[in-house]
């Protein structure tokens, strides 16, 4: 989060450089700025894990995916939008 609130990385720069999904780099910040440090104590370790093993799934199903010579699906060309369950606004 530093990255993206102190030296003015985009969140989809600060998710690529650290290999997570850009929506989970949007929810930390969003949750940063409405809570503090602590919303990074709230399920961080669990999110992050599921983040960690989603990704590496991915990864090894296109790699087999590729060994087979069939075409993976192609990541979508833009991010869904994401529904807010609290005003960010302050």
């Amino acid at each position: 989060m530093q990255r993206v609130i102190v030296d003015g990385w985009t969140t989809r720069e600060a998710a690529g450089a650290f290999g997570l999904d850009e929506r989970l780099v949007v929810r930390w910040v969003a949750a940063y700025r409405r809570c503090g440090m602590a919303s990074l104590r709230e399920d961080a370790s669990g999110l992050y894990l599921r983040q960690r093993l989603a990704f590496y799934f991915r990864t090894i199903c296109r790699g087999v995916a590729q060994w087979l010579g069939t075409p993976s699906a192609a990541p979508p060309a833009t991010l869904s939008p994401l529904r807010r369950s609290h005003d960010d606004r302050r």
